[in-house]
């Protein structure tokens, strides 16, 4: 698996748009396609809050 996604954070203006493209380039550089896996990474990602 390439690297690791770091998390989405608001507070310092990211845009989420430009984070979900992200988000599925590095789905797409990992062969990432299965729905739960995707699920997964993203709730993970997201953080605890």
């Amino acid at each position: 698996m390439l690297n690791q996604m770091e998390a989405f954070q608001p507070e310092n203006g990211a845009s989420w748009d430009i984070y979900v493209e992200r988000l599925n380039f590095y789905f797409e550089a990992n062969d990432i396609t299965s729905a739960e896996k995707k699920r997964a990474i993203l709730m993970n990602v997201c953080g605890p809050t």
